[in-house]
């Protein structure tokens, strides 16, 4: 993929489009034993980072995907879940029994 070689240099990329033995033993050593293998492997431990903490209790994707479940739920004029910062985690309400028809009861206006 051209964004993984070029923007995010985290990738080799593909001599003529086809995957052939020598163009992967090439890929493999610049990847492994090079200056630029060395570049592309920390590139990629701190997207790793980035990665991890978006997808967390309290990342960017949950809190995503929960306002677009309280869309579908609720509706769009509806306020989203509410969610209370306490020490750097999101806690969501308590729910009983189903988690699926309590979602319906969770969705109030949030205090301004």
């Amino acid at each position: 993929m051209r964004t993984l070689e070029v923007l995010w240099r985290i990738g080799v990329g593909i001599e003529g489009g086809v995957l052939t033995k020598s163009g992967a033993m090439k890929a493999l050593e610049l990847c492994l034993s090079s200056k630029q293998g060395n570049e592309m492997r920390e590139r990629t431990s701190i997207l790793k980072v980035f990665a991890e903490e978006a997808v967390k209790s309290y990342g960017r994707t949950t809190e995503d995907l929960n306002v677009l479940v309280n869309e579908i739920i609720c509706g769009p004029s509806k306020p989203i879940l509410e969610w209370r910062r306490m020490e750097d985690m999101y806690v969501r309400p308590k729910v009983q029994g189903n988690p699926l028809q309590s979602l319906t009861t969770m969705c109030k206006p949030i205090k301004a």
